[in-house]
């Protein structure tokens, strides 16, 4: 049968609206058939432990399956609130590692909350600047965290000297039996929510890690709850019909393809930073044991890699599909809907996706930053000080030379990861937007924290085939603590990252430049100038 394209219509009824493309209908509806015919839908359902290998997940690991449905967690949230807001306390600091961030973000949807998820200097020192009289800090771990530690002592030490009774002012969301629950009890911080720290990442957007500091802020999390619930029989039924039974094939067949790229785009979709969290949860669901799908977030349906996507890559939209040409591998989805609905479509595709990869979707393999070596420093230039291992990068004088070769280690259809240590600016998605439209190589952006996010997981345990590009910048912040600055800690993170790469054969490079600014714009002119579409 003739190719199916996004213009296609085939949309789900109720709250969800999805559009799929695809080169071979037969072998599509192929796939839907054998899921329907094994009832994933329903195994999925009742949480099913054995649905992906013989040897059952934790039963806590399907927990999230619940969710929707948990709406004592919302009232007691919605009743702090009332307390907190009453007592002036309308500014909400989220405090997060462990991939616990991108799922409060996209609870919190248009609603005002500061996240801190990492040691960048600048972030920190603004959150510190804020108006602390009206503050409320949540912090969030699901196993012990330096980063949790290390903020909360500078925001003790801030408050303390203010006046400010700080324990009055923590809401802790963690294991009970974590460092920080125990802290929770032991300081009496103004609340405490037990948390299972197997859903840290993405399947616990719904569930404490996403909700409370996004329902301490004001977000509307009934709603969210309400909307995925919504959804939840559609989802649960086995039928060629089943939305994420569909996506989830889509996204498989991609991947029994080799066409590993799956590049995100929100084209208008009503949800707030849902890209980041999409890629959050392709990335650690299906990326690990040397294989999985590469998530590639860009910033619309026009940037370079989404307008040009080649035969290595699905397209993604948020929202609904437009023009845009179809890719070349005749793959594309289009996903729209509310934030709860989208949240529950994506994390039962998902789990069906790594199904038919042959992976655990549950295991977040969390790579801790440990390394056998520290990368030696190759040159300086005046711009940038630059990092790698000398027998890959032998002779290079400059950081654009230095680039040049990390870029000519990529494999055709291989990819390019920007691993940044920059805070909350655009400085990473602008280097990112650089490479792919100079290059034509599919470059994806992961953020470094206190361990490998899950792009930066991905480029660690992930298909082999591509190279990693670390930005770490000049800035500092004492941490109050005493045991150095927050810039020290945020740079002797990304060479724990760079180590742990090259202890995986993982080719890497890192650039620290002379400032996080300036230096941005001049690395974007250099790639302009150095890189050309040739080195492919």
């Amino acid at each position: 049968m003739p190719p199916k394209s996004l213009a296609d219509a085939d949309a789900a009824d109720g709250l969800l609206r999805l559009n799929f493309g695809y080169p071979d209908q037969d072998a599509y509806a192929e796939i839907v058939d054998v899921l329907t015919e094994e009832r994933v839908a329903r195994r999925l359902s009742v949480a099913d432990r054995t649905l992906w290998s013989d040897e059952p997940v934790a039963e806590a690991d399907l927990s999230w399956i619940s969710a929707p449905s948990a709406t004592d967690l919302a009232s007691d949230i919605e009743s702090l609130r009332s307390r907190v807001v009453a007592e002036g306390l309308d500014v909400v600091v989220l405090i997060a590692d462990d991939g616990t961030a991108p799922g409060a973000r996209l609870a919190a949807g248009q609603t005002a909350l500061t996240v801190i998820d990492g040691f960048d200097p600048e972030q920190i020192e603004a959150a510190l600047d804020g108006d602390l009289g009206r503050t409320l800090l949540v912090a969030q771990s699901s196993a012990d965290s330096d980063l949790v530690t290390a903020v909360l002592g500078a925001f003790e030490s801030t408050m303390t000297e203010a006046g400010i009774d700080f324990p009055s002012r923590v809401v802790a969301v963690a294991p009970s039996q974590s460092e920080l629950g125990r802290r929770a009890r032991n300081d009496t911080f103004r609340a405490a929510f037990d948390a299972d720290g197997s859903l840290a990442g993405a399947f616990g957007a719904l569930g404490p890690y996403g909700l409370v500091a996004a329902g301490l802020a004001g977000a509307d999390i009934r709603r969210l709850l309400s909307d995925a619930a919504s959804v939840e029989p559609d989802l649960q039924t086995d039928s060629a019909d089943n939305p994420a039974l569909r996506l989830g094939a889509l996204l498989g067949m991609a991947h029994w393809r080799h066409t590993d790229k799956v590049v995100v785009a929100d084209n208008a979709s009503g949800v707030p930073e849902l890209s980041g969290w999409v890629a959050q949860l392709i990335a650690e669901s299906t990326g690990k044991s040397d294989v999985g799908l590469l998530p590639v977030a860009v910033r619309g349906v026009r940037s370079p890699g989404f307008a040009d996507a080649g035969a290595d890559a699905t397209v993604a939209f948020l929202g609904e599909p437009d023009d845009s040409p179809q890719p070349t591998s005749g793959l594309g989805v289009s996903v729209a809907g509310p934030a709860g609905a989208q949240v529950l479509v994506w994390q039962y595709a998902l789990a069906v996706t790594a199904r038919m990869i042959g992976v655990g979707p549950f295991e977040q393999q969390l790579v801790a930053l440990e390394s056998a070596g520290e990368p030696q420093e190759l040159v300086s230039d005046g711009a940038a000080v630059v990092y790698g291992d000398p027998h890959h990068f032998r002779g290079v004088r400059t950081a654009a030379e230095a680039l040049d070769v990390l870029i000519r280690q990529v494999p055709d259809y291989g990819y390019l990861g920007v691993l940044a240590y920059l805070g909350g600016g655009d400085g990473a998605d602008r280097v990112r937007d650089a490479v792919a439209d100079a290059t034509g190589i599919q470059t994806a952006v992961g953020r470094g924290s206190g361990m490998l996010d899950a792009l930066g997981s991905y480029f660690a345990l992930g298909r082999d085939n591509g190279a990693v590009l670390i930005l770490t910048a000049a800035a500092d912040v004492d941490v109050p603590t005493g045991n150095g600055t927050f810039g020290h800690a945020e740079v002797a993170l990304a060479r724990g990252a760079h180590g742990v790469l090259n202890d995986r054969r993982r080719p890497a490079l890192r650039l620290h430049l002379a400032d996080r600014h300036g230096a941005i714009d001049d690395l974007i002119t250099t790639i302009h100038q150095q890189l050309s579409r040739e080195v492919r």
